[in-house]
């Protein structure tokens, strides 16, 4: 009886595993374990994006600070209302893009780590007009990434160009329920003299002016952003400070969730002036 072993205990001292179990303990070592750790590690800075609106605006949602491009699009605030013509360098065959009177819906994505120039081409005076050259620099080092912006481009009143950057970050904030936004951009160099400026009214020129952060009317070359206004029909009004009886008005029947920008333009003396709003 004191030599028998018992059936339930094991000699584990006479187990040798195959070569074939050593290849898999290999292979779980050195590929499987940590090709599961990078997955790890990649679940953990995941990006999702979605787009709003009609535009390619993207929100970014991630667990650490995201970098990629940044968005812009341009709008030309010339006398004659013509389009400028932008190119990466003079001698380019095709445009980077253009700007035209009226303000894109769609932005482009742009390196957000380094400046670059835009050299333009446009027409001033009565049209067909004057063609002349500028350049604009994009100070791209200084948009964040994913971040959306408005490039307006005015004329100086010795013919050069301009641009304004306008931050169109409420873009990513949807309006609450029955309102929309509403920003305006003063584009008129002769009214009123002698210094040009206007404050806009929603429904009644004689109503508290729409934009009062800052406070003031709003001044030539100069953009205020998005408000909130209440959706439906609206008349408004861009009038002067000085004269109250005169104002610009146009009517329109503003949509829930919608973004518009309104813009005085031309040349009073000349008779292109004109009240636009609009619909992004």
């Amino acid at each position: 009886m004191g030599s028998e072993r018992h059936p339930s205990i094991i000699n584990m001292s006479k187990i040798r595993p195959s070569k074939r179990d050593l290849i898999i303990l290999l292979l779980e070592l050195f590929v499987v374990i940590p090709f599961i750790a990078t997955l790890s590690i990649n679940c953990a800075h995941t990006v999702d994006y979605e787009t709003l609106h009609d535009t390619d605006t993207v929100i970014h949602r991630d667990t650490i600070k995201p970098t990629g491009p940044a968005f812009i699009r341009f709008l030309a605030i010339l006398d004659n209302g013509s389009t400028v013509v932008l190119k990466s360098s003079p001698l380019a065959s095709s445009p980077f893009t253009t700007a035209s009177s009226q303000i894109d819906q769609k932005y482009l994505p742009i390196r957000n780590d380094s400046p670059f120039v835009l050299y333009a081409s446009y027409f001033t005076g009565p049209l067909p007009g004057t063609q002349r050259f500028d350049s604009i620099s994009i100070p791209a080092d200084s948009l964040k990434s994913f971040s959306l912006t408005s490039i307006l481009i005015f004329q100086t009143r010795d013919s050069g160009i301009f641009p304004l950057f306008a931050n169109d970050s409420l873009k990513k904030v949807p309006a609450p329920k029955g309102f929309c936004y509403f920003r305006f951009v003063n584009g008129l160099p002769d009214y009123p003299q002698p210094e040009p400026s206007v404050n806009i009214h929603l429904d009644n020129s004689d109503a508290s002016p729409l934009f009062n952060n800052p406070p003031g009317a709003v001044l030539y070359q100069e953009m205020r952003n998005y408000v909130l206004i209440p959706v439906g029909f609206h008349n408004v009004f861009a009038r002067s400070e000085i004269d109250q009886t005169q104002s610009y008005s146009t009517s329109l029947n503003f949509e829930e969730g919608h973004y518009y920008t309104a813009r005085l333009v031309g040349i009073r003396g000349l008779g292109n002036d004109k009240f636009i709003i609009d619909a992004e």
